[in-house]
């Protein structure tokens, strides 16, 4: 296809990096770096770009078209430009061309660019070989269609692209102008990919000799959300970069903290600190290495691209895993003195909310057993069957539909519809005076509220006689008994729940005491 096409009556740009390395006593007046050729005859149909000398001090850059249009800048050659690399651009919008050097625009001059006869452009001087740029170019790019702005040219001209995805977020529009994008290489004189000129052994990444362009970053960034870690996926720009991977929480700034340093394009982030429901953002950041030279501060490390146009290059995410649930508790059950043979349990809600929660229980040291799924509340009253009844079950709660574990702290909780078991081993004695009663208790189910004391006097019916004795009591003494009658006794264990009576005591009764009297 005749590349002139992309020139004639158009929009175009055309940017490319040059080192001059010629002595300014060289005998030679033209250095030229581009032409699309014409008959000199033939005025405005052609291009030329090129260094002029005038004197060994006096060097400019110019644009002309062979006749008699020309655009003009002074430069300071062996300050300026000898041995250094300098990226050169020039935009064209079908009356003015524009000169920029290293991303910023130095001069502007009205020019009309007519038809380029040409099949081909050249790099160098098509018509006088004698003419050819005396230096190195490393990189040459036209773009058709379009009169880049001053901040296009400022944010281009020290990239190299590989497709609209190397661009930042909100730029990529410029690859549909992008119609040449060559590279070169000390071993490849065309290279349509960056790497060439970014990682030849023994090449300095310096403003002198290298390539001014950045290499090609990584790009596409996605990450996959596992329950214990989370998977980062990536497509590689420049071959032979290497990815600096960072991390940190949302709720924080800067880089965070850098999790590795890979060749490959994925990383698996198995940190066990990562918690379940906070969000992480991850940076990618590519770096080229020369270890030929380890700067002080950078050891031979170097960005593909600044920190400002990574927003492509991050990504925020989280694990795949629910949090555990917090505060899981019992709200009521016999021990509180519900004595409906339930267990209410509540716990905290989870963010990211759950499809739902899901309970198991077991008893003692049984199996665990799933006993409620497809909770959407934060609450539910579990019903005992009679046979669970006074028996301690231990309960655990996790979220439902992430399909992963993250089983909370368990809790115990003892159900039951009768208040506890009666007192045992009741049994009466008298010391003198007065009638002792002692009993055996142990507690299960609702704990006793207290103990009620039953009194029957020679075989008749019981009456209390003592209606709120503590719990924690296990002895008695009835200070209201007389001497010589028979007394026995039963004891009430009771609460909310009712009451649970104890068996009958033996029989006992103070004995009748004389008093020693003699006369």
């Amino acid at each position: 296809k005749n590349p002139t096409v992309w020139l004639e009556n158009k929009e175009f740009d055309i940017d490319t990096w040059v080192k001059c390395t010629w002595e300014p006593t060289e005998t030679s007046q033209f250095y030229v770096f581009f032409s699309a050729h014409t008959s000199s005859s033939q005025s405005g149909r052609a291009l030329y770009m090129y260094f002029e000398k005038f004197s060994q001090t006096d060097w400019a850059i110019r644009i002309h078209d062979g006749c008699n249009q020309g655009m003009i800048y002074r430069i300071n050659y062996d300050a300026d430009f000898k041995n250094k690399w300098k990226h050169i651009a020039f935009t064209y919008d079908k009356y003015m061309m524009r000169l920029y050097i290293n991303g910023a625009k130095v001069t502007e001059g009205a020019f009309t660019l007519g038809d380029i006869p040409w099949w081909h452009v050249t790099i160098g001087d098509h018509q006088n070989r004698g003419n050819d740029f005396k230096g190195y170019i490393s990189g040459f790019r036209i773009w058709s269609g379009r009169k880049f702005s001053d901040n296009e040219i400022g944010y281009i001209w020290n990239k190299t692209f590989d497709g609209v995805n190397t661009y930042k977020p909100g730029s990529g529009y410029l690859n549909d102008y992008l119609k040449i994008n060559m590279f070169t290489g000390a071993s490849d004189i065309y290279s349509t990919t960056a790497d060439k000129s970014m990682v030849e052994s023994n090449i300095s990444r310096t403003s002198t000799e290298f390539h001014p362009a950045f290499p090609v970053r990584s790009y596409g960034l996605t990450a996959t959300r596992n329950c214990d870690n989370i998977r980062l996926d990536w497509t590689i720009g420049t071959t032979y970069s290497t990815n600096w991977i960072y991390r940190r929480k949302e709720s924080e700034t800067g880089w965070g903290t850098l999790l590795c340093r890979t060749n490959n394009n994925y990383y698996v982030d198995s940190d066990p600190n990562l918690v379940p429901g906070v969000n992480y953002v991850y940076f990618m950041r590519t770096m080229w290495y020369n270890s030929t030279n380890p700067r002080a501060y950078n050891n031979g490390y170097y960005d593909a691209d600044t920190y400002d146009n990574l927003t492509d290059a991050h990504i925020t995410t989280s694990l795949k895993k629910y949090p555990q649930v917090k505060n899981f508790k019992v709200l009521e059950d016999a021990s509180t003195g519900n004595c409906a043979g339930v267990v209410k349990l509540q716990w905290d809600a989870i963010s990211p909310a759950p499809a739902s929660y899901y309970i198991d229980a077991k008893i003692g040291t049984g199996a665990w057993k799933n006993i409620k799924d497809g909770l959407t509340v934060t609450n539910w009253t579990h019903t005992v069957l009679p046979d669970s009844l006074g028996k301690t079950i231990t309960y655990r709660i996790d979220g439902a539909g992430d399909g992963c574990v993250n089983i909370s702290a368990e809790i115990n909780g003892t159900p039951n519809k009768a208040c506890t078991t009666a007192p045992t081993a009741v049994s009466a004695s008298s010391n003198s005076d007065n009638m002792y009663l002692q009993w055996s208790f142990t507690q299960s189910g609702a704990p006793a509220t207290g103990f009620r004391i039953y009194r029957s006097t020679a075989g008749g019916n019981y009456e209390l006689i003592k209606s709120d004795l503590s719990a924690s009591m296990v002895g008695y003494t009835d200070f209201e008994a007389k001497m010589c009658v028979d007394y026995r006794y039963k004891i009430e264990a009771y609460n909310s729940c009712g009451g649970a009576m104890s068996g009958v005591s033996n029989s006992a009764k103070i004995p009748i005491k004389f008093n020693n009297v003699f006369t």
